[in-house]
């Protein structure tokens, strides 16, 4: 059992160093909560936690380095003492209930507000037998159903841009995310349609009624 005085111990793994140094103010400054450690990258993050032994270690969905759910794998074997927060802003379903399904302790939307954060936090350390959910009540109607929306609402902003005939660099700066990250939407588009084109994504997404926008003229 946790003493209700000790400070819960975080590490916390984030790609930008400007948002990483942000939620660690936030942490820092939360009471009870102390960060003491960071990572840039997967196997920074893995490193870091299994010197520190800490309480929590919050996790970004994006952070390079290693597949998410390698990542997590090995952040969970670092034994039971350890909880797992995923940090995450795409509203997929299905990575929320794969992690849940591996054991992941608690999920955060970038949507929270530092208050929600630190609650969070708290309740992933003394509460390790349940899965605590900080998510818009959007993702949780559709958490009952993880295969009844084909695209997350992020995938669909990347397949309409698409349809508008924006490049990889265009599309990323209008949604304010690295191009990187468009390129993973999109191969996750092209799974879930079963297709292998920018074109035939585009034409399952109109067939499918998903698009809302109007399609322009572009090249493969």
């Amino acid at each position: 059992m946790r003493d209700p005085e000790e400070r819960i111990r975080v590490v916390v793994g984030c790609r930008r160093d400007l948002f990483r140094e942000g939620v660690t103010r936030i942490l820092d400054a939360a009471q009870g909560i102390r960060v003491i450690g960071q990572g840039a990258t997967g196997s920074a993050l893995v490193a870091a936690a299994a010197r520190q032994s800490p309480d929590v270690v919050l996790v970004d969905a994006e952070l390079p380095g290693l597949p998410l759910m390698t990542l997590l794998r090995q952040l969970l074997d670092l034994g039971p003492s350890v909880s797992v927060a995923v940090l995450h802003a795409d509203e997929d379903v299905r990575m929320v209930s794969k992690a849940m399904g591996l054991g992941v302790h608690a999920f955060i939307s970038k949507e929270s507000t530092g208050e929600e954060l630190a609650a969070t936090i708290r309740s992933a350390a003394r509460s390790q037998d349940r899965v605590i959910l900080s998510v818009p009540r959007r993702m949780m109607e559709r958490l009952s159903d993880p295969d009844g929306g084909i695209l997350t609402e992020r995938e669909i902003e990347v397949i309409e841009l698409v349809a508008q005939g924006l490049r990889n660099s265009e599309i990323a700066r209008s949604l304010f995310i690295s191009e990187g990250t468009v390129k993973r939407h999109l191969t996750n588009i092209y799974v879930k349609l079963g297709v292998d084109t920018r074109i035939s994504a585009v034409n399952k997404a109109e067939s499918m009624r998903l698009l809302t926008s109007r399609r322009q003229s572009f090249a493969s």
